[in-house]
């Protein structure tokens, strides 16, 4: 960050918006409705439930509207995590298959370039934010 705002006023909106998405975020996952250990049950006034399109409420106000809502977005992202669960289950199948297959490669790396060809796009990094593995060479 830079240590003077007057030279940089345009970055003020910008760091104070992704503070205030972070502060909200946290919020959200802290009165993620839990199973509770007393009750059993998932119920807390101080929890919230996220209805989508940015609408929370308290779970003591929810409606029966409310958690059929609630309960549709809870479905569908249980099967966003299973299918990508499965997604991940199967490549560690496939490269596990791969390295029995070809026993003088010991990385990853080479077995992904030799065997499932993969070639790095120069937009690859970019994309997901993940500095090249040379760049992290000076920390």
């Amino acid at each position: 960050m830079p240590r003077n705002w007057a030279g940089n006023k345009d970055l003020l909106p910008l760091a104070l918006t992704k503070g205030c998405q972070g502060l909200v975020r946290d919020m959200g996952a802290r009165h993620s409705p839990r199973r509770r250990r007393t009750s059993g049950g998932l119920y807390h006034p101080d929890s919230v439930l996220k209805l989508g399109n940015g609408i929370w409420v308290w779970m003591k106000d929810a409606t029966p509207t409310d958690i059929t809502q609630w309960g549709r977005i809870c479905s569908r992202n249980a099967v966003h995590i299973l299918t990508s669960e499965a997604e991940n289950q199967q490549y560690v199948a496939d490269r596990t298959d791969a390295f029995r297959d070809h026993p003088g490669i010991q990385r990853l790396a080479s077995l992904e370039e030799a065997v499932f060809h993969y070639r790095q796009e120069t937009l690859d990094d970019e994309i997901d934010g993940f500095p090249d593995a040379n760049d992290l060479d000076h920390l």
